[in-house]
């Protein structure tokens, strides 16, 4: 065989967790990489493979402990996993499933050992990165680093949470938050805790902040008093909020165009394109002769004085008309 295909398909087979990947550098320090890209050059020429259920990880990659990475242990559904039994499944006894062909039973893969401090790391840097979301009482942390406190072993790991429309802050949603005058009235405050009565588990303040302050420049919510937006639960959760007439209690459906159906709308991040990379083969058999288009955007937060014309000529390569 061709060294090449060799190397590719080493790298394949670690980057889905069939094999273990260790690295030894010159100082002789060690770096594991099992069910994540390898981030080393020429990792080939220092390199160790590995089987799993033989190796022990002094370092875990953030993407190895997703759900789309332990199928079989992660709930199928929305439910969530505490951090203790996620510690405990690196313990070199479990397996996670690995769909080879659709259609076919999975494949139990073994899951290598790893020191339960290797596994806080990687879900750490996954929270802050926003491909995993943690609750530990109130405390609700997504997009920021957890703190010691917060990455208690009882704390509850879940996949990441669903952006919020105006309409998951209106009176037909959030019915206990809002009176019951002629143009209602809540605050802030109110609403988030409603919310997270409504949903069983309390939101991150910085997706219910976005949500709120996209409904306030919508015009379907209005501040009381003043103007401006919403920029922490602490300092403006006093903040009294009404619903206007002019403003309608209802956003407008959104009208087909072209006699075409189109989904809602959903924040994706890498991980999540990544799934729908591997996953559009499914989709498009269940929709065969629909004719299936995706309607793509990339939002950032631009850094100050950021030159685009670079990234606008990357994504002019997928699409002429793409760009920032």
């Amino acid at each position: 065989l061709n060294r090449q295909v060799v190397v590719n398909t080493i790298e394949d087979a670690v980057r889905k967790g069939i094999l273990a990947l260790r690295c030894i550098r010159s100082d002789g320090s060690e770096q594991w990489f099992w069910h994540g890209a390898i981030d080393i050059a020429d990792w080939e020429q220092i390199a160790e493979a590995w089987l799993p259920q033989k190796a022990k990880l002094t370092s875990v990659s953030p993407s190895s402990v997703l759900p789309d990475s332990l199928k079989g242990l992660w709930p199928a559904d929305d439910r969530g996993v505490k951090l203790s039994e996620l510690y405990g499944w690196f313990d070199g006894n479990h397996c996670f499933e690995e769909e080879t062909m659709p259609g076919y039973p999975p494949e139990p893969r073994p899951i290598p050992q790893a020191d339960y401090t290797f596994v806080q790391s990687a879900v750490s840097t996954a929270v802050a990165g926003g491909a995993m979301w943690l609750i530990y009482g109130n405390d609700s942390v997504f997009k920021e680093k957890p703190t010691a406190i917060q990455l208690d072993p009882d704390a509850m790991l879940y996949k990441p949470p669903q952006t919020l429309a105006a309409i998951d802050f209106l009176p037909a949603s959030l019915p206990s938050a809002w009176s019951k005058d002629e143009e209602p009235k809540s605050d802030v405050a109110s609403l988030y805790a409603e919310l997270k009565t409504v949903r069983g588990k309390p939101w991150p303040e910085n997706i219910f902040l976005d949500g709120l302050n996209s409904a306030l420049g919508q015009g379907f919510i209005h501040v009381a008093s003043g103007a401006g937006r919403i920029d922490s639960l602490k300092h403006d959760g006093k903040k009294g909020l009404i619903i206007k007439h002019t403003a309608g209690a209802e956003p407008p459906p959104e009208k087909p165009y072209g006699g075409r159906r189109r989904t809602n709308m959903v924040t994706l991040n890498v991980s999540d394109v990544q799934t729908l990379s591997d996953e559009i083969h499914h989709i498009t058999k269940l929709l065969a002769g629909c004719d299936p288009v995706i309607e793509a955007c990339i939002s950032i937060k631009p850094k100050k004085n950021m030159d685009m014309k670079e990234i606008d000529d990357f994504l002019k390569k997928i699409k002429k008309e793409w760009k920032f």
